[in-house]
């Protein structure tokens, strides 16, 4: 064992850890990390990244690796209530370029359809099943306007920690955990302090433009392969 003097010792070496040991080495301090594993953790001790620890990194002058090696998350979907679904797709498609994947039909065979859950058509390049979904305002009491967002995660793992995180912190949980028929997505809705409906998502389908819409009855859209049914509330005139 080294007779060496140190500044400063720190104990344990997680994200917490490697970054003071990073922060006090460059204020000119000697430091010394102890940790139970001699290398690398074989586990994971953080699952995310935000702008405040990036400055941080940024101070570090390791923020581009990081950012060069993590997956970055996105905002899957936004999805609005409408006064006419087929009316307001055509205005999207038109001037955005905006796709269907699926048609929600109010009853077989009818040609009246209550939702369309669109995709951005990016030719060859898979994109997500749905990025827009134009719903009736029939379910928030013909109010139009905000439906839910949805933001991806990484694994089905972070949708049930979140889960856990949520209901610790006491948010109102809305819908899940389940898995979607339309766009096949693990989903977990929650609604935020204002009412709003928040969802996290993984594992959903990616489609080309060759993709030709399917259309489906409105059991299938508000259904599941696995998971609770859906809630009343789901969808009503609160978070609009």
């Amino acid at each position: 064992m080294s007779d060496k003097i140190f500044d400063i010792g720190i104990i344990g070496y997680g994200p917490v850890g490697a970054t003071l040991s990073g922060l006090l080495s460059s204020l000119g301090l000697s430091v010394v990390v102890i940790d139970k594993n001699k290398g690398v953790s074989p586990t994971a001790r953080a699952i995310n990244t935000d702008s405040e620890q990036l400055r941080t990194f940024n101070f570090l002058n390791i923020a581009t690796e990081v950012i060069a090696n993590s997956r970055k998350l996105k905002k899957v979907h936004l999805a609005i209530n409408v006064n006419d679904p087929s009316v307001s797709f055509d205005w999207y498609n038109k001037h955005l370029g905006l796709i269907p994947s699926d048609k929600v039909e109010l009853g077989k065979g009818s040609g009246i359809y209550v939702a369309l859950f669109c995709r951005c058509d990016l030719g060859n390049k898979l994109t997500d099943h749905h990025s827009f979904l134009l719903q009736s305002n029939l379910s928030s009491d013909l109010k139009s306007g905000f439906n839910h967002c949805a933001y991806e995660v990484v694994e089905v793992d972070d949708i049930f920690l979140g889960h856990e995180v949520l209901k610790d912190k006491s948010y109102r949980h809305e819908w899940g955990i389940g898995r979607h028929f339309a766009g096949s997505q693990i989903f977990d809705y929650w609604r935020s302090p204002y009412g709003h409906v928040h969802e996290h998502q993984t594992d959903g389908d990616l489609f080309d433009n060759k993709v030709k819409p399917g259309v489906i009855d409105i059991s299938e859209a508000a259904g599941m392969q696995w998971g609770p049914d859906i809630t009343a509330t789901f969808g009503n005139s609160e978070g609009v």
